[in-house]
């Protein structure tokens, strides 16, 4: 699990910014209980204006309320704000910053929001994207979402396609029956009236062999045409389908391509990939590997594909030892991502999984680890930072 290989001639970090300037607006605007018609996916790419990327950042900037410490990014200087005792930063709208994000374990929601505002405190700012994973069966949550949006961020909602403590088999051949439709179509409803831009990894590491779901590339295609059309018949146009495959698929061989998996351009919003360096000594499989090793080829297949849907970094993380071979690791990844236009953004898988047989992820498991991704990935919000505290 966590080793990773997709497809892309891709947008850029500007257009993907502009792309969702215009779902919130189009989520304020159209997202009402009972509303039909959604339009094509790939339109939402070429839909582009100046008077809708005016609009959307008027429509963020009356809907922020202070009381919420909201960071909508809307232009100008950042601001900072005290969370939990710590100074935060919520950045501004910097077209040309790569974003980032963080996984972050959704033990409940009554105490979610408190523990991101701890997370955003550690980290010194507060993410572009927030994380978190969700089973069949369990309904939209509506609690979770609000309180990342509420924080200035995108949630990502990774959907794994079995019931958690029961049978790890996938579910494809049920969802393309049918069977799941009813939870389908309630939870794309109840998204909808959300109103807000939400990520929604459907299957995720489809091409790996860990879950119940992998290695089935027909089967997959058809569970996710088969659900994002429930979606769309609901008018759910304000959830962004993200395709995260793994960056090296398991197993590693043409027949087991990341194009077998591809459902189709008119369906997928972004292209994710996951990634991991378990560094040597983990098992017989995984010696020490460096970000570029991970994602360039992926990066390169992509690139030359054609699929003009951006690219996010749905998943990575580096292991905690030792901790003087992490942070140049972290700051390689970092160089190496400014260099690549069609990637938007990256998020750090942030939970210590020793306990499951697996490294410590967390950023913060050593002190020089998390000094590199405050100055890297966090940096730009901290630049930004100093401009509007020293005038």
């Amino acid at each position: 699990m966590r080793s990773r290989e997709p497809i892309g001639r891709i947008e850029s970090r500007r257009a993907i910014d502009r792309s969702h300037c215009m779902m919130i607006l189009k989520a304020t605007v159209d997202a009402r209980p009972g509303r039909s018609g959604p339009e094509n996916s790939m339109n939402r790419w070429c839909r582009i204006t100046l008077g809708g990327i005016v609009g959307a950042m008027l429509t963020v900037t009356i809907g922020c309320d202070e009381s919420s410490q909201s960071n909508a990014r809307v232009g100008g200087a950042a601001r900072t704000t005290l969370v939990a005792g710590e100074r935060v930063v919520s950045p501004a709208l910097d077209e040309d910053r790569l974003k980032w994000g963080v996984y972050q374990i959704l033990h409940g929601a009554n105490r979610y929001a408190q523990n991101l505002d701890l997370e955003s405190a550690r980290l010194g700012a507060r993410p572009d994207y927030v994380l978190f994973f969700r089973d069949l069966g369990r309904p939209y949550p509506f609690a979770v979402c609000q309180a990342v949006i509420d924080r200035g961020a995108i949630p990502v909602i990774s959907l794994e396609l079995h019931h958690w403590g029961g049978p790890r088999a996938g579910r494809l051949e049920a969802i393309v029956e049918g069977k799941y439709d009813p939870f389908f179509a309630s939870f794309a409803e109840s998204a909808a009236k959300s109103g807000h831009v939400v990520y929604y990894r459907f299957g995720f590491e489809m091409n790996g062999d860990w879950f119940g779901w992998g290695n089935q590339p027909e089967l997959f295609k058809s569970a996710w045409r088969h659900v994002h059309a429930i979606f769309k018949e609901q008018g759910c146009d304000n959830v962004q389908w993200v395709w995260s495959a793994n960056a090296i698929s398991g197993p590693n061989t043409p027949q087991n391509g990341l194009e077998k998996y591809w459902p189709g351009d008119d369906c997928v919003d972004l292209i994710g990939l996951d990634g991991y360096n378990f560094g040597d000594g983990h098992s017989e499989w995984h010696t020490w590997i460096g970000f570029e090793e991970i994602f360039g080829p992926a990066l390169e297949k992509i690139r030359e594909s054609g699929v003009p849907h951006p690219v996010l970094i749905s998943e990575f993380g580096c292991t905690h030892t030792p901790a003087n071979r992490r942070a140049p690791w972290i700051r390689d990844a970092y160089r190496y991502l400014k260099g690549r236009p069609e990637v938007v953004g990256a998020i750090w898988f942030n939970f210590d999984k020793r306990r499951e047989g697996e490294p410590n992820w967390r950023i913060d498991a050593d002190a020089e680890s998390l000094r590199a991704f405050r100055e890297t990935f966090v940096g730009g919000a901290d630049k930004h930072a100093r401009r509007a505290e020293t005038g």
